[in-house]
């Protein structure tokens, strides 16, 4: 039996503080959507254990940047990051608290 592996890279993880800025562009429609597509894939794509580090100092990146949407959109990225991986987050205590006190939680 042969195992792909489908998860999202730790390469398509840099790109996410770029995304959470593009998603907004207002003088290119194409590359917002092009942002945006990739925001909900990645959001919506289980992690593997290995790279969930990755994607959580992206995530953190985001949160910490200085454009209100991109922390905005940040806000609405982790709840489905977190649902889709939950799992493999919990398997990990210190990720559940590096998650759960993002800035942006409630």
């Amino acid at each position: 039996m042969v195992r792909v592996n489908f998860s999202a890279r730790p390469e398509f993880f840099k790109l996410l503080p770029l995304a959470a800025l593009l998603q907004n562009s207002e003088t290119d429609e194409e590359l917002a959507n092009i942002a945006t597509n990739l925001l909900v894939v990645l959001a919506q794509t289980m992690t593997i254990e290995k790279y969930i580090p990755c994607a959580i100092d992206a995530i953190k990146k985001v949160a910490e940047c200085p454009s209100w949407s991109a922390r905005g959109v940040i806000a609405e990225f982790l709840p489905i990051f977190v649902f889709y991986n939950m799992a493999t987050i919990n398997a990990q205590k210190h990720w559940v608290l590096e998650v759960s006190s993002h800035p942006n939680n409630g």
